[in-house]
């Protein structure tokens, strides 16, 4: 969505990445402070009951396609657990050598 509307305005391919990295970063920003919202608001179960992260996550999928969505899901899951200390980060070294818990 975001792709065709800067192809329709004739834009360069280095304001098409400032843009689509300008509008990843602010979902990015929405997959962190919705989840807070949602236990602020409804107590603790409610990010267990609405999932809120994943609203944000589905959103940049569809607007920004499947690549800058999967960046946007992997940016805010990471950027979360760092912020809040909420679960182990898992980090793969290598597909051979499996994943190393942090």
């Amino acid at each position: 969505m975001v792709e065709s509307a800067l192809v329709k305005s004739g834009a360069v391919a280095s304001r098409k990445i400032t843009v689509k990295a300008l509008v990843s970063l602010g979902i990015v920003a929405l997959a962190v402070a919705l989840p807070q919202f949602a236990h602020l608001v409804a107590g603790a179960a409610a990010g267990v009951a609405w999932l809120p992260m994943y609203l944000p996550v589905l959103l940049g999928g569809c607007l920004m396609g499947p690549v800058w969505g999967a960046v946007i899901g992997m940016a805010g899951g990471q950027l979360l657990t760092l912020l809040m200390n909420l679960r182990v980060l898992f980090l793969c070294v290598s597909p051979d050598r499996g994943c190393t818990a942090r």
